[in-house]
């Protein structure tokens, strides 16, 4: 598999991967690549920083700031090689880490949210588990008081109650649960 920058005939800059050069080649004559932003067909390869090799760059150095990474003493150079900000090196590795940071952030704050959510569902209202259809109908039917209720329903089911007209929402699952 090759990841080729790929730019459109609007400008619009992008990744994808291919099998190799030949595939991209096959696929873009036959117009079956498109922008994902504009949708255009008319797409080629952009030019891309070269690949350098270097030795593995350690775990602890992946998340430092751009200043410590660039004074750090350890990571190799090649001589003569144009500096990391020419080629997207070094810059563009610490770009990618912020971006990586921000996501985590992002998702740590979600997984606070939802377990929050949980919690308040837990203490507010009933778990019927297998009997959530059924209670949810003696509830719309008058036939039992309404009261908050949560239980489990397949797709189907849930789909159903939906197309009847019962507001319900899918709840997610705990953060402990996720992989």
């Amino acid at each position: 598999m090759i990841k080729f920058a790929l730019i459109c005939a609007d400008g619009h800059r992008f990744e994808s991967w291919f099998q190799n050069g030949d595939a991209f080649e096959r696929q873009a004559a036959a117009e079956l690549i498109s922008c994902p932003y504009c949708g255009g067909v008319r797409v080629s390869k952009a030019i891309m920083a070269p690949a350098i090799a270097r030795r593995c760059t350690p775990p602890s150095m992946l998340l430092l700031p751009l200043a410590e990474q660039q004074s750090n003493t350890e990571m190799d150079t090649v001589r003569g090689a144009p500096e990391p900000s020419e080629v997207g090196g070094v810059v563009a590795r610490v770009a990618d880490v912020r971006e990586l940071r921000e996501s985590l952030a992002e998702q740590k704050e979600l997984r606070a949210f939802i377990t929050r959510l949980h919690q308040e569902i837990v203490d507010k209202a009933e778990n019927v588990g297998a009997r959530f259809v059924e209670e949810v109908h003696k509830i719309r039917d008058g036939i039992i008081e309404p009261r908050p209720i949560y239980g489990e329903a397949t797709v189907a089911e849930a789909r159903d109650l939906i197309e009847e007209g019962v507001d319900i929402l899918p709840l997610p699952p705990l953060p402990e649960t996720w992989n």
